[in-house]
């Protein structure tokens, strides 16, 4: 199925929010993020879901859709 243009929209700026996030330049800042990561570099999807949602106030099934198309 197509995306709305607004559901696209909000998937482009969520997945550009990941980006950010997960960039080197945001890492080396953030020991926030990297205190959370584990030993590969990886963060949970409950903490993913908790902290970006409450940065972005999106839903989980809204937060989930860049995840899922990678």
């Amino acid at each position: 199925p197509v995306a709305e243009p607004d559901s696209e929209a909000k998937r482009q700026k969520l997945q550009n929010q990941f980006e950010f996030y997960f960039s080197k330049d945001n890492l080396c800042g953030d020991v926030y993020l990297r205190q959370h990561m584990d030993e590969e570099g990886f963060v949970s999807v409950p903490f993913m879901s908790t902290t970006f949602n409450k940065r972005s106030g999106k839903s989980l099934p809204i937060f989930l859709t860049p995840i899922c198309s990678i």
